[in-house]
């Protein structure tokens, strides 16, 4: 295993807010072990590999708190932006209407 190899952190009652967390590695290479050595894995609100701690402890409890539902929130709305304003859009208008509906979906979902 490498940091290439990926896992999915789920919950199935977030499955229509498209709440899923990716861990690359194990906990020899990858971000397993980067967490043991220096704690969460940040890498930047765009980072797919950044595990926020209050979307970490959502998933695995199956409750959105108000700051985790504003962390995905601003992670969908800043993917969004970025392929809105991309000079390809046009390319990426499937991407962008599934976006829009996850966010939609964010903004209404009730824990």
């Amino acid at each position: 295993m490498s940091w290439k190899d990926e896992y999915y952190i789920t919950n199935d009652k977030f499955r229509d807010i498209g709440l899923r967390l990716i861990v690359a590695g194990n906990a020899e290479n990858g971000i397993i072990r980067w967490i043991d050595n220096y704690g969460f894995y940040e890498g930047g609100d765009l980072n797919i590999y950044r595990l926020d701690p209050r979307l970490l402890l959502a998933t695995l409890v199956g409750s959105l708190s108000d700051q985790a539902r504003q962390i995905l929130v601003q992670r969908v709305t800043a993917n969004l932006r970025l392929l809105e304003a991309s000079n390809n859009a046009i390319f990426h208008e499937t991407e962008i209407m599934e976006l829009r509906a996850q966010l939609l979906a964010v903004s209404s979902f009730d824990s």
